[in-house]
């Protein structure tokens, strides 16, 4: 739109004085001015102006001002470091943006993605960082929305979008170090706008002895030995390497499961061996696993480049997960 208008104002500064064209600029230069109010009537993030505590040991200051505000009631934390790892913001960029151009400069923005589970839920809140600002949020959802019939409001640091009777709530947090846009999971999204507690000592421990580099890590206190080895955790780390590497396997990744005791750990090698055997079974998926037991810990590394083309893969992974069902009793 602002470059029809620049055109007509350079041919009206030619001498193109038909009324027609007057009226047409006259009316794109009110749009202009309307979009441009609406801009800037955007509302401003809450603000979170309480400082944090010192860095714990081992874990770098960048790293605590991204999730050192997080709510106490966090039990487990996912990572995404570099572009190639912004799953969600890579997705928009492929499904999003190319039917809604307008979408590009609010994506691009982002820059750094986590992932947090609450005690007591099961779906994941995301918290992005980056660039975005909000003015790129109303453009955005000015067009794309209309088409989907689906709303958007800005509603003080809330976005609501709701479609079908469904609502979807994002917060944006202004923080000292930028801002944080949190796209609530099934916690309360005023969970995370006046955040209370600290993060637990125990989680934090696993935040700074996993390798946080390129790719993908996550740390986290749900049990996830039941549905691994039948044998209940205490902490698990996880570490996926960026996928598509030169010369690398497609797949690489390494977990680290905890156990109150050494006895429960040689316990879960023994589950954690037949599960990794049902993984391959008849059918070679291209993955090779490999158990090693340590104290109260058992790392399960997975490496390989699926065999299988995608609807058998896809299938595989399917039976993986009902397996990993029928363990945890569903």
């Amino acid at each position: 739109m602002a470059r029809r208008i620049l055109i007509g104002v350079l041919l009206g500064g030619l001498g193109c004085t038909a009324n027609t064209s007057r009226l047409e600029q006259h009316s794109r230069e009110q749009a202009a001015a309307a979009a441009a109010e609406a801009i800037a009537a955007v509302p401003e993030p809450v603000r979170h102006t309480a400082p944090l505590p010192p860095a714990p040991e081992g874990i770098d200051a960048a790293l605590w001002q991204d999730i050192g505000w997080f709510p106490g009631d966090v039990t487990d934390i996912s990572g995404f470091v570099g572009r190639e790892s912004q799953y969600l913001a890579r997705w928009l960029e492929s499904s999003l943006v190319p039917e809604v151009p307008a979408c590009a400069p609010l994506v691009a923005g982002v820059e750094r993605t986590y992932q947090a589970h609450q005690s007591g839920g099961a779906v994941a809140t995301n918290v992005l960082y980056g660039a975005m600002t909000r003015a790129q949020e109303r453009v955005c959802m000015d067009a794309a929305l209309a088409g989907m019939g689906a709303k958007g409001e800005q509603r003080g640091p809330l976005t609501i979008l709701s479609a079908e009777g469904q609502e979807t709530r994002m917060a944006w947090i202004g923080r000292e170090h930028g801002t944080a846009v949190v796209l609530a999971g099934d916690a309360p999204i005023t969970s995370w706008m006046d955040p209370q507690g600290t993060l637990s000592p125990a989680l934090l421990r696993l935040v700074a002895a996993v390798e946080r580099r390129e790719g993908t890590w996550s740390v986290g206190l749900r049990d996830v030995g039941t549905a691994f080895t039948g044998v209940a955790s205490t902490g698990y780390s996880l570490r996926v390497e960026p996928m598509g590497r030169p010369g690398k396997p497609l797949l690489e990744a390494v977990a680290r499961i905890e156990y109150a005791s050494p006895e429960q750990a040689k316990q879960a090698e023994q589950g954690a061996t037949e599960f990794t055997r049902e993984l391959v079974g008849a059918e070679d998926p291209g993955i090779a696993f490999e158990v090693r037991l340590g104290g109260s810990a058992l790392t399960i590394v997975a490496r390989g480049t699926p065999s299988a083309d995608a609807a058998a893969l896809t299938a595989w992974m399917g039976r993986v997960q009902a397996a990993m069902q029928a363990r945890l009793g569903g």
